[in-house]
C-alpha cells in the first residue's frame, strides 16, 4: 500500500502513467494461491497446467523507483496478508 501515497503527492505529475508496485521476484502463480487459500482457511484444487498458461511473473518496479522513489519493502506474503486484512475490513461497507 505504500506505493499509492507517492502517486496521489505527485498526481499532476503523473497522469497518464501506469507502475508495477511489486517486489520484482519472479513468483509462481500456484505460491500466490496458496498464500490466499491460507489467508481464506480453503483449500485449493490444484489442476494440470493448459497450454499457454501463465505459471510465474515478477513486476519491474524500475519505472515506480525513478519517478516515484518506491521500492518495494515487504515480502509478498506479508503484503497479500495486509491486502487481505483490508479486504475482510471492507466487507459490507
Amino acid at each position: 500500500m505504500s506505493g499509492y501515497r507517492p502517486i496521489i503527492d505527485r498526481y499532476e505529475s503523473v497522469i497518464g502513467n501506469a507502475f508495477n508496485l511489486g517486489t520484482a521476484r519472479d513468483t509462481s502463480i500456484l505460491k500466490i494461491a496458496q498464500v490466499i487459500a491460507q489467508l481464506g482457511n480453503v483449500e485449493i484444487k490444484h489442476i494440470e497446467a493448459r497450454p499457454g498458461e501463465v505459471k510465474s511473473f515478477a513486476l519491474d518496479s524500475a519505472k515506480a523507483n525513478d519517478m516515484l522513489g518506491w521500492m518495494p519493502g515487504v515480502p509478498i506474503e506479508i503484503g497479500l496478508e495486509r491486502t487481505w486484512k483490508i479486504a475482510e475490513s471492507m466487507k459490507g461497507f
